[in-house]
């Protein structure tokens, strides 16, 4: 079995409210290295047997 991972972050221009809360949390725990978190989603689309071309251009389209 073979798993693609596609991995999906929120365009620049949108607020992410839940990065902004990490990074105070991290600012008020003392760790300030940090100037921005963004918060995205993981997804792993487990395939039977080998990843095809079909399979990376319908994760591609689908997912993205």
């Amino acid at each position: 079995m073979a798993i693609i991972v596609v991995e999906v972050m929120p365009k620049r221009e949108l607020l992410d409210p839940a990065g902004k809360a990490v990074l105070g949390a991290l600012h008020r725990s003392g760790i300030t290295g940090f100037h921005e978190v963004r918060i995205g989603k993981r997804f792993e689309l487990h395939v039977e047997g080998a990843v095809t071309d079909a399979h990376l251009a319908d994760a591609r389209t689908n997912g993205g």
